[in-house]
């Protein structure tokens, strides 16, 4: 079972990936929104920081590039949460 601690790490990292999809999906259609670019730096900058791989033991690089991947493949790489992977771009 998990301890309190991992589940509040992986929500951590679902949402931060929400808010980045999110955020992209805002400068796609209003690419003057700044409170969107200032989001998507903030994410970016927490994937890949140090505090990052350590309290979770990912590579936040590879994270990125998947949450970027899927504006290109309009597939996820990340599952979203409560929907399993894929489910919200199926017909």
């Amino acid at each position: 079972m998990e301890d309190g601690w991992e589940l509040l790490i992986q929500a951590v990292v679902l949402q931060a990936a929400e808010d980045y999809r999110l955020a992209r999906q805002v400068l796609r259609r209003r690419p003057d929104r700044e409170t969107a670019r200032l989001m998507v730096r903030d994410v970016e900058r927490f994937f890949r920081s140090e505090w990052f791989t350590r309290i979770t033991g990912l590579d936040g690089r590879t994270i990125l590039e998947k949450l970027k991947g899927e504006e290109k493949n309009d597939r996820p790489g990340i599952p979203q949460p409560g929907i399993p992977a894929g489910a919200a771009y199926r017909q």
